[in-house]
């Protein structure tokens, strides 16, 4: 499974400070010529399996996976010494019995062996060898005539030779030598067949193919067929003994063509992709110190995020490379640690999964002189440390611990950050077209500062804070962490509805918690929306909770607030030149102090707008504005219910004297209210409420428009949709409360 965006990097390998080894076994000694390798899974318990060679001895040792890896071995020994254990590889199911077998070089008498897999592990006496054939490197060959079986390659380099040998239901040709090997490859070069490997199937055709190095700075890749290797190879020359070693790498871009690995041996070692056509490169070029890139290896996920690695040693130094496969090209940056660990990577391979993670593990050894192996399981990639791995994680480089996705694209909420459309400006608002939108707006605090357009209607039904955590941010007074909104919002006549939620002691709770001077809130509406805070937190309103500046026009909320201080239907808290124009609101607020149906604590200026929400607080409590403080009201109304212990007004809750405000044509009705006095603003029945001349000789604009006015309503905002008929408490719906409505007024006429 491809992820997105997976940066590829070094991973610096150390038997000493760096990462601690997971394995080690001593006493067996590295060599140049692949001692330690993947045997596969030769018991087929799910397991794969790794093969450890001793020359000296002329020995080899197969350690078993499982759930404790490697603790259960099998020795085999040599049929007649010869160094045998040089060289050791998986060979592949060479008979086709479904169990994985390994070759086995013996260089000084110039022999290869094939033993057999089975139930039980490696046939210690079931085996098959060929004569004459030098011996000296050994390696599976994947399947490279499809057949079904795999094959094996030995090497005579001394001799320019490589010998292939094509599996079969009884295994390779019987009584094999130099002389019926099914395939001789020869080439007019220095040690060609120094290394051998299968380097997957480079090209997708279904065939696997081969890599083989040399000492004559080329190497070659032979493609497979039904009819065997291809009769004109793949080479490349560059220089630097390059061909010293070569590995298939894998398929390290996920696209389903393997590639392949080639070290120089003198500082460098050289990627190439395969494609449709073949082998193309290089596609990277890796470089260290002097000798980096004599041993490479790969094939293998190494830490489980769906691309294959490798690794490159630089045994001189003792470190180990590894290089984790992206979906582009993977970076040549090295780490610079200092060397430790008795020249390890002497000896390196990929191992497979021996522990049933999924991951592949890498083994590697010291110099011959120390005899140590070690052993670095894989594991599975978390960049982000969410404990969610890459493989799974819908954001791979942003903490997503709860993979939320929203939108449902795949790609999970936090690291989805796209609007659907504009550039910020204020020719080009960045559009706001769905919840996704809104929620990214308000994770992208360096977006405050720009310029948005609703689209359409949002329902946040069913969020939590959580995610709502709004647009803006005030933590404390002079806290460096505050951020205001700046930036312009329209909401083009559209509703944000639906949220419901407890925000318990949270303060500064709004859908903008903080606007400065700057920003504009226009056409904007907030409906049907519960917010619960406890009563010691602060600043609560259904649109802002804290405005020290900027602008709000023709918006509407609507819903119910319950809890808080300084809590407002809109608004929570104005001061500077905030200024609230052409706004109304509906919202019952229950529990709060400072509390008011427009705004909680007023210190700026209000024009043109009207509450008409239940306010049933603690103290200082006003149908419109719980505190006005030196502020300006101009032409704003209430009819609301109000009620509370202390400070209780029917317009305004307190107004301080020594700080007075500038208050015009301000009206709250007495009787709907049940307050007959108020800290500002004039009573009036709720006859006079809904009498045209009452605001019109107070300044009103029923004219431009600002306002408009019907016979059987109060004053009305120009912007507002119009009641249907029959519609009596005003609520853009005719049901049931309206007949009732009518009922008690006929009742009461009559």
């Amino acid at each position: 499974m491809k992820v997105q965006g997976t940066l590829l990097f070094a991973v610096l390998l150390m038997a000493s400070t760096c990462q601690a080894y997971d394995w080690t076994f001593s006493g067996l000694p590295a060599t140049d010529a692949g001692s330690i390798r993947s045997a596969g899974d030769v018991n087929a318990d799910g397991y794969d399996d790794i093969i450890i060679g001793n020359y000296q001895q002329s020995s080899a040792m197969v350690f078993y996976g499982g759930q404790t890896p490697l603790s259960t071995t099998t020795q085999i020994q040599s049929p007649a010494g010869g160094q045998f254990g040089y060289t050791v590889s998986s060979a592949g199911d060479v008979n086709g019995d479904g169990y994985d077998d390994v070759i086995i070089g013996a260089r000084s008498i110039s022999r290869a062996y094939i033993y057999y897999g089975s139930a039980d592990g490696i046939s210690t006496s079931n085996y098959w060898q060929a004569t004459g054939v030098g011996g000296q490197y050994v390696s599976g060959a994947g399947d490279i005539n499809n057949d079904g079986y795999d094959d094996v390659l030995i090497s005579h380099f001394t001799n320019q030779l490589v010998y292939v040998f094509y599996g079969s239901e009884s295994g390779p040709v019987a009584n094999a030598s130099n002389q019926n090997a099914d395939e001789r490859l020869y080439q007019g070069i220095n040690y060609f067949g120094l290394q051998t490997a299968c380097a997957g199937d480079v090209n997708a055709d279904g065939y696997d193919d081969i890599v083989i190095g040399s000492l004559g700075n080329r190497a070659f890749v032979y493609y497979g067929s039904n009819t065997g290797t291809s009769s004109t190879p793949w080479t490349h020359f560059i220089g630097n003994n390059f061909g010293r070693s070569v590995s298939t790498a894998g398929d390290m871009n996920s696209d389903g063509y393997d590639d392949v690995i080639i070290g120089a041996g003198y500082g460098y070692a050289y990627l190439f992709y395969g494609s449709s056509s073949g082998v193309t490169g290089p596609v990277q070029t890796f470089q260290g110190n002097s000798y980096f890139g004599m041993r490479v290896a790969g094939g293998g996920d190494y830490n489980y995020d769906g691309y294959d690695d490798i690794a490159i040693s630089d045994y001189n130094y003792g470190r180990i490379f590894i290089f984790y496969g992206n979906d582009s090209v993977p970076s040549n940056s090295l780490d610079n640690y200092e060397s430790g660990g008795y020249h390890l990577g002497y000896a390196l391979a990929f191992g497979g999964d021996i522990d049933g993670d999924d991951d592949c593990e890498i083994f590697a050894q010291s110099h011959p002189n120390y005899k140590y192996s070690y052993g670095y399981f894989g594991f599975e990639a978390d960049a982000d440390s969410d404990g969610v791995p890459d493989r799974t994680d819908n954001c791979i480089d942003t903490p997503n611990p709860s993979q939320a996705d929203r939108d449902g694209d795949g790609m999970g909420d936090a690291c989805d950050n796209n609007y659907s459309g504009g550039s910020g400006t204020v020719e080009n608002p960045f559009v706001i077209f769905d919840a996704y939108d809104l929620l990214t707006l308000m994770e992208r605090d360096y977006d405050w500062n720009k310029s948005f357009i609703l689209l359409r209607d949002i329902d946040l039904s069913g969020y939590t804070p959580e995610y709502v955590t709004g647009i803006g941010r005030y933590i404390a007074p002079s806290d460096p962490a505050n951020l205001p909104f700046t930036g312009t919002f329209n909401g083009g006549d559209h509703s944000i509805s639906g949220f419901v939620a407890d925000f318990g002691e949270t303060s500064n709770v709004a859908l903008f918690p903080y606007l400065a001077s700057g920003s504009l809130i226009t056409d904007l509406h907030i409906e049907n929306c519960s917010l619960t805070v406890s009563t010691s937190s602060y600043h609560v309103g259904m649109l802002v909770a804290l405005m020290y500046g900027g602008t709000v026009e023709q918006c509407s909320a609507t819903g119910m607030i319950t809890g808080g201080n300084r809590v407002g239907g809109l608004v929570g808290y104005t001061a500077g030149d905030a200024f609230i124009d052409q706004c109304m609101t509906d919202v019952d607020i229950y529990n709060a102090s400072t509390t008011g149906g427009l705004v909680g604590s007023h210190n700026a200026s209000a024009a043109n707008s009207y509450a008409v929400g239940e306010v049933a607080g603690a103290n200082i409590v006003g149908g419109l504005i719980g505190s006005a403080t030196n502020s300006t009201i101009e032409n704003c109304f209430s009819t609301g219910a109000v009620s509370g212990s202390s400070y209780v007004g029917g317009l305004v809750g307190y107004s301080v004297l020594e700080q007075p405000n500038t208050v015009s044509g301000c009206f709250w009705d007495t009787e709907s209210s049940g307050q007959e006095i108020s800290g500002e603003g004039t009573g009036l029945t709720s006859i006079e409420m809904a009498t045209l001349s009452t605001f019109v000789s107070n300044g009103y604009d029923f004219a431009t428009p600002i306002w408009k006015f019907t016979a059987r309503d109060l004053p009305r905002l120009a912007w507002q949709n119009d009641y249907p008929v029959g519609d009596l408490n005003f609520d853009y719906q005719v049901n049931l409360s309206d007949l009732s409505i009518l009922a008690e007024n006929w009742l009461t006429a009559n």
